[in-house]
């Protein structure tokens, strides 16, 4: 569980510790969000140890294989940029305040723990996502709680394509009205009418969830 002496630390703001039932309705809200899983202590360690070595391996594959090639220039570069990208994660990754820690955090703050834990007993999942939706909240269990009342635009996010050489892939995205970004969904029909059709249906769940608080 994410340890509560987190609330204490400036680098995720100053709220209050629960206790009692509170603290059984927050340590059900964590595991449901899985918010422990990617913010503790020891998960950033972990995800800051593992990102290291992976950056390191794949340095070392691409720096290998430039020397099996005419070409070295580009196998080079990308050996570079893992190799930085490794040691960003080492020494920058989890030392600024996580978004969806400080959100949380000031969700449960104003609208108060029981009101996001009776919320999130009535929420229903979204088929084929980790998105629950409730009346008041939305709730991505991969880590991050949202207020449906501040979506601000419901949209299709590509990903990828002509710029940076790979498959374009395409999404079903929240805006939210800090500008914040939720993926709910890959669309993954074979073709863009059946595509659209399941952005169309994800995006009708939005609309019927805000109408009803608008």
């Amino acid at each position: 569980m994410i340890d509560q002496k987190d609330f204490k630390n400036p680098k995720y703001m100053d709220v209050p510790v629960f206790s009692g039932y509170e603290k059984n309705m927050f340590d059900e809200i964590d595991r449901f969000l899985g918010m422990s899983a990617k913010y503790s202590q020891k998960s950033v360690r972990r995800t800051k140890i593992l990102s290291f070595i992976g950056g390191l391996v794949s340095a070392a594959v691409f720096f290998y294989g430039a020397a099996f090639t005419e070409k070295k220039f580009c196998p080079i570069v990308a050996g570079i940029s893992f190799l930085l990208t490794g040691f960003s994660m080492l020494f920058f990754y989890g030392n600024k305040a996580f978004p969806a820690m400080i959100r949380l955090h000031r969700i449960l703050e104003e609208d108060g723990v029981d009101r996001v834990y009776d919320d999130m007993k009535r929420s229903v999942k979204i088929n084929g996502t980790s998105v629950y939706l409730g009346d008041d909240y939305i709730f991505d269990c991969s880590g991050d709680l949202f207020r449906i009342n501040e979506v601000k635009n419901v949209f299709i996010y590509e990903f990828g394509g002509t710029r940076t050489g790979s498959i374009k892939t395409y999404y079903a995205c929240v805006e939210f009205n800090d500008s914040s970004r939720l993926l709910v969904k890959r669309l993954t029909g074979l073709t863009e009418e059946k595509r659209i059709q399941q952005f169309i249906d994800i995006k009708a769940l939005f609309e019927e969830k805000c109408r009803t608080l608008r």
